[in-house]
């Protein structure tokens, strides 16, 4: 059977047609896909941001310095929700910029919250920190020990579960329990542990020998009469506090 020249030629169009439209088809179905890989590719650009727009914090100081558990230079960086933790020879500052700063004594523990008008810090067992709030920003430090509060400028609220009471410039409490202290603006606010309080004045206590021959012995007994007249003269004051200065918490 023969088939016309007409026909064939019809035959071969057709089929040319539809195999120019299937690859324009699946061309365009595969473009589709790409477009659309990875999906939601700019949902990581929000989470980027608010990333680098988070609050960070610089730890400065000496001895042995530690950011959740590893020990790390001066001059590490400090982000929110870090451990920080001095040895018994570490006197650090963590600078936070518009934030203010805190600084640590040796044997001190605190994990660290930030936010864009807040500082919120724990601090774990013993130890003494010092923190010092600028207008505008809200400070909250907690304590699981008992603890000593000494405001050495503006005022805070402490609360515990035995009492609440309000602090002013120049005013200190004791608390024997956990407690939480806020301030807020322009504010300075020191806290120590009980425990360490204790130690501080143990160790103030503490004899030390001197050998120095007769004339040695003659300037220890002058010495010791002094001292015992010092103690007999202090005996009644009881205004006297081991807790650390702002100005001398870190040498």
């Amino acid at each position: 059977m023969t088939i016309s020249t007409a026909k064939l030629r019809a035959a071969i169009s057709l089929t040319l047609a539809l195999i120019v439209t299937s690859v324009f088809t699946l061309s365009s179905f595969a473009a589709s896909k790409r477009t659309e890989w990875p999906p939601g590719k700019n949902s990581f650009e929000p989470a980027a941001k608010n990333l680098l727009d988070a609050p960070v914090g610089k730890l400065i100081g000496t001895g042995r310095l530690s950011i959740d558990g590893e020990e790390v230079p001066s001059g590490a960086t400090v982000l929110s929700g870090s451990k920080i933790a001095t040895g018994p020879d570490g006197n650090a500052t963590i600078d936070l910029g518009p934030l203010g700063r805190i600084e640590l004594r040796p044997n001190t523990t605190i994990t660290l919250v930030l936010s864009s008008n807040s500082v919120q810090v724990e601090m774990s067992g013993e130890g003494a920190i010092a923190q010092w709030l600028p207008s505008g920003v809200e400070g909250q430090v907690r304590t699981s020990t008992q603890v000593r509060f000494l405001v050495t400028r503006g005022q805070a609220e402490v609360k515990s579960a035995q009492k609440t009471r309000k602090l002013s410039a120049g005013e200190a409490g004791t608390f024997n329990e956990p407690a939480e202290a806020v301030a807020s603006g322009d504010a300075v606010l020191i806290a120590e542990s009980v425990a360490s309080k204790d130690k501080a004045g143990a160790g103030s206590t503490s004899s030390r020998t001197v050998s120095a021959g007769p004339v040695g012995a003659v300037v220890l007994a002058g010495l010791a009469g002094g001292v015992a007249w010092g103690v007999m003269a202090g005996r009644n004051d009881h205004s006297s506090s081991t807790l650390p200065k702002p100005s001398t918490v870190v040498p």
